[in-house]
């Protein structure tokens, strides 16, 4: 009777133990992937409301201003106009402005945009 493993027993046993590491590293790259994806639209999240909170509490009057953050590299274009609003009794309403804050950054060589925008009355 013969001590130890075929060569045959070794080879299918490293062929397991590769593809469980295989699996591993796919897993791995996932997580990294999906953390990196997370951390990008906190920081966008964070920065539009950011930017609408100051033209929120802002002076009102046209604007369109476009600002770019290096580490993401994204760029944010900030509007203010004015704009339509009817009444209930289809009459024109004046004082009325949208406020639009837009990010746009390039993911997987497209370019992928993001928008938030709001009505504000003032004079």
């Amino acid at each position: 009777m013969k001590k130890g493993f075929t060569i045959f027993e070794v080879i299918v046993a490293l062929f397991v133990f590769a593809m469980a590491v295989v699996g591993l590293m796919i897993a791995l790259d996932t997580a990294i992937s999906t953390g990196r994806d997370i951390q990008r639209q906190i920081f966008l999240r964070r920065e539009i409301e950011n930017r609408m909170a100051v033209l929120e509490g802002g002076r009102v009057g046209d604007l369109n201003r476009v600002t770019e953050s290096k580490n993401p590299p994204v760029k944010f274009t900030e509007t203010v106009q004015r704009e339509e609003v009817l009444g209930t009794n289809k009459t024109l309403l004046d004082g009325f402005w949208r406020v639009k804050v837009e990010a746009e950054w390039t993911e997987n060589g497209e370019t992928v945009t993001q928008e938030a925008s709001f009505l504000r009355f003032g004079q």
